[in-house]
C-alpha cells in the first residue's frame, strides 16, 4: 500500500486559504463573503451572521469559492468504491468538522480548488443534493461507522482534609466561624421551644437539653406564646353582638329592588314581627341609621324649642338623652343620678312635682354603661300621673328583658337591630302612640329623614319614604323569625340564666360587681377592676391574647369597670369562656385568682335555675 500524501484541509486557515488563491493567481469569486469584506486573511462570515449548521457552512464555502453543487473528488470515490473507509484511529484524532474536509490521496483532483471530475458510478451534483437531504444517506452500501464510545470520567483524588488536633487539657477550644453560627442557630431553635421534642436525638440535640423546657421562660410568657396567635374571635359585648349563620347567609343573597314585591312582603312581615317582640298594636317606624338615630327622632318629633322634659340619667346613654334635647332647644329638666345607681320611682315623682308643666319624660330602660335596668313600669306610671309623654330607651333590652310597651303605657319606645335583635347595626325602630302622632303633628322642630308622619304614612303602602337597607330588613326578618321561634319568655328565661351565671362566676374569682346582683340586670354584667390593675389592660389582653372582645368603661368609669354583654345570640360556654379568659389575663396581671372556681360556679349557678 502506497504511503499516503500528507493530510491537507480543504479551507484551509485563514492566510493559507489567502495564499492559495494567490499562489494559482486567480482571482477570488465576486460572491466570496471575504472580497464582499475587503479583508484578506480574515474571515467575515462569523462577525456578519450566527453560527449556521455544518451543512450550510459547507455549501457557503463552496459558493465563496466557486465550486457549489460539486460533490468533492474523494467524496465522489467514496461513494464510487464505498470500499475504503477511513482508519478509526486517524477519525479519532481529528475533530469532526475536520474529518469532513479530509482529502484522500487516491482521489482525483486532490487538495485542488477546481470542480473535480466525478468518478464512474458517482452520482451528479443533483444527485448528492437530493441524497444528502435529513433521512437519506448518499450511499446506501457504505457500513455506517461504528459510533465512538464515551470515555469514562476521569476522577481526581483530593487530597484528604486534615485532622484538627485535640485542644490540650484546660484550654479553651477554637470553633470555626461557620461552627459558631450553627451552634448559635440551634441554641436560639431549643430556646423557641415551649415543650421538649418526643424525639430530641433525631433533631440533633442531646437529651439532657430536651427534655426539660427552657428554664427562663415563666409560665405566664408561655401562656403567652400559646395564645397571641389565636384565631377564633369572641364578641361578648353589649353590642355590637354576634350574628346567626342563618342572618349572615340572608346577607349573602342577591340585592332585590326596595320597590319589587318580593320586598314588599318581607318588609310587611318584618313590621308585624316587630310590633308582636314590642307587645304593642301601635306603628312600629323603621329607619336606617343606629340607635342613635331612633334617639333623635324621639326628640325632633316630640319636642318644640322651649318645651319643658326632664330627663333621668344614671349613666352614658342618660346623659345622651339630655343631649340631645338641649340641642333641639327644649327646656331640659336633669335628674342626674349616680353612675351604676338604680332610679326610684318616688324620685321621679318629686322632680315632676317640682318642674311643672312637663312634656315628655324620657328614661333609659338598660343602662349599657353600668349594667343597670330600671324599672320602667313603675317609673312610667309615675310619668303618666303627672300627664307626660313617657319614652323610653330599650336598644339593649327589646328582646332580652321583659317589655310591655302597651300594657305599661310607654308611648315612645326606641331600639336598634344590633343588639338582642341579632342583626348587624343599621336598623333604628320607634314604636309610636297615638297620643305621640298628635304631639308630633304639634311639634314645630325641623326634621325630614326621621320625620314621623312621613314614614308612616309610607309605611301604610308598605312602602319606605327613602331607600331603605335592604340586606338588614332581609336579616331582620329571619332574625325577628328566629326569636320569635324561641319564644320571647323563653328568650328572657335564657338571657336571665346567662346574666346569673356570669355574676356568680365573678363573685367565685373574688371579683366586685359594679351592676347590681339581680335578675333584672340580664343585659350586661359591670365589674370593678382589681387594685392595681387598669381595667383596659384587661380588655386589651383578651382581644389580642386570647380574641375576646369585652366592653371597658365609659366616662368616669374609664379604667375602672369592664363589662361583658350576654344579650342576642349566647349560650352559657360562651360565658364561660369569658370567665376562663378573665382568669388568666388577671392572673398574669398578679391578681390573687384562684383558677379554675369560676367556670364550675357559672356552669352551677346556670343548671340550677333551668327552667323545665
Amino acid at each position: 500500500m502506497p504511503p499516503r500524501a500528507p493530510v491537507q484541509r480543504r479551507f484551509p486557515l485563514r492566510r493559507t486559504a489567502s495564499a492559495s488563491c494567490r499562489a494559482r493567481r486567480t482571482p477570488r469569486p465576486r460572491g466570496s463573503a471575504r472580497c464582499r469584506a475587503g479583508v484578506r486573511g480574515t474571515s467575515t462570515t462569523r462577525l456578519q451572521r450566527p453560527r449556521a449548521s455544518r451543512r450550510s457552512s459547507r455549501r457557503l464555502q463552496a459558493r465563496a469559492r466557486g465550486t457549489a453543487r460539486a460533490p468533492h473528488a474523494r467524496t465522489a470515490c467514496r461513494r464510487a468504491q464505498c470500499a475504503r473507509p477511513e482508519p478509526p484511529s486517524r477519525r479519532r484524532s481529528q475533530p469532526r468538522s475536520t474529518r469532513a474536509r479530509l482529502i484522500g490521496p487516491k482521489c482525483a483532483g486532490a487538495g485542488r480548488r477546481e470542480a473535480p471530475i466525478p468518478c464512474r458510478g458517482a452520482p451528479s451534483s443533483e444527485g448528492h443534493q437530493r441524497g444528502s437531504r435529513r433521512g437519506t444517506r448518499a450511499c446506501p452500501n457504505r457500513p455506517k461507522r461504528p459510533r465512538r464510545a464515551k470515555r469514562p470520567r476521569r476522577r481526581t483524588r483530593t487530597a484528604p482534609r486534615p485532622t484538627r488536633a485535640a485542644p490540650a487539657p484546660g484550654a479553651r477550644a477554637t470553633v470555626p466561624q461557620a461552627g459558631r453560627r450553627a451552634a448559635a442557630r440551634r441554641a436560639r431553635q431549643r430556646t423557641r421551644r415551649l415543650r421538649p421534642r418526643r424525639n430530641p436525638m433525631r433533631h440533633g440535640a442531646d437529651a439532657s437539653s430536651a427534655t426539660r423546657a427552657p428554664a427562663h421562660r415563666s409560665p405566664a410568657t408561655a401562656r403567652a406564646r400559646l395564645t397571641e396567635m389565636a384565631e377564633k374571635r369572641y364578641l361578648l359585648t353589649p353590642g355590637p353582638t354576634p350574628v346567626p349563620p342563618e342572618v349572615l347567609a340572608v346577607l349573602a343573597e342577591p340585592m332585590i329592588h326596595h320597590r319589587a314585591r318580593d320586598f314588599k312582603g318581607i318588609y310587611e312581615r318584618s313590621l308585624a314581627r316587630l310590633r308582636e317582640v314590642y307587645r304593642t298594636a301601635n306603628d312600629v317606624l323603621l329607619f336606617t341609621a343606629s340607635g342613635t338615630g331612633a334617639f333623635e327622632a324621639a326628640v325632633a318629633n316630640l319636642t318644640s324649642p322651649g318645651d319643658r322634659v326632664l330627663v333621668v340619667s344614671a349613666g352614658n346613654f342618660g346623659e345622651r338623652w339630655a343631649a340631645l334635647t338641649r340641642a333641639y332647644g327644649a327646656d331640659v329638666v336633669h335628674v342626674r343620678l349616680e353612675w351604676g345607681e338604680t332610679p326610684d320611682p318616688e324620685d321621679l315623682r318629686s322632680a315632676l312635682a317640682e318642674a311643672g308643666d312637663v312634656r315628655v319624660v324620657y328614661l333609659v330602660h338598660s343602662e349599657t354603661s353600668t349594667g343597670v335596668v330600671a324599672d320602667v313600669q313603675a317609673l312610667a306610671a309615675v310619668a303618666k300621673d303627672a300627664g307626660a309623654l313617657v319614652v323610653v330607651d330599650a336598644v339593649s333590652s327589646l328582646g332580652a328583658v321583659p317589655l310591655e310597651t302597651d300594657a305599661w303605657g310607654i308611648d315612645v319606645v326606641v331600639s336598634g337591630s344590633q343588639k338582642a335583635l341579632m342583626c348587624p347595626p343599621g336598623l333604628a325602630f320607634d314604636s309610636v302612640s297615638d297620643a305621640a302622632l298628635e304631639q308630633a303633628a304639634r311639634a314645630t322642630s325641623p326634621r325630614y329623614v326621621f320625620d314621623w308622619e312621613r314614614t308612616r304614612k309610607a309605611q301604610a303602602k308598605l312602602d319606605a319614604p327613602f331607600t331603605p337597607a335592604v340586606s338588614l330588613v332581609k336579616a331582620l326578618d329571619v332574625a325577628l323569625g328566629l326569636l320569635l321561634e324561641e319564644g320571647l319568655e323563653a328568650a328572657f328565661d335564657r338571657h336571665a340564666r346567662l346574666g346569673r351565671a356570669c355574676r356568680e362566676g365573678v363573685k367565685a374569682m373574688g371579683l366586685q360587681l359594679f351592676s347590681p346582683d339581680e335578675d333584672r340586670s340580664a343585659v350586661v354584667t359591670a365589674i370593678r377592676a382589681p387594685d392595681g390593675v387598669d381595667s383596659g389592660d384587661v380588655v386589651s389582653s383578651l382581644r389580642d391574647r386570647l380574641g375576646i372582645t369585652i366592653a371597658g368603661g365609659q366616662g368616669d368609669l374609664k379604667g375602672k369597670i369592664f363589662r361583658i354583654g350576654h344579650i342576642g345570640w349566647f349560650d352559657v360556654f360562651d360565658i364561660t369562656t369569658a370567665l376562663a379568659g378573665v382568669e388568666l389575663v388577671l392572673a398574669d396581671a398578679g391578681a390573687d385568682i384562684e383558677r379554675g372556681v369560676a367556670v364550675t360556679r357559672a356552669l352551677e349557678a346556670y343548671e340550677s335555675h333551668a327552667t323545665v
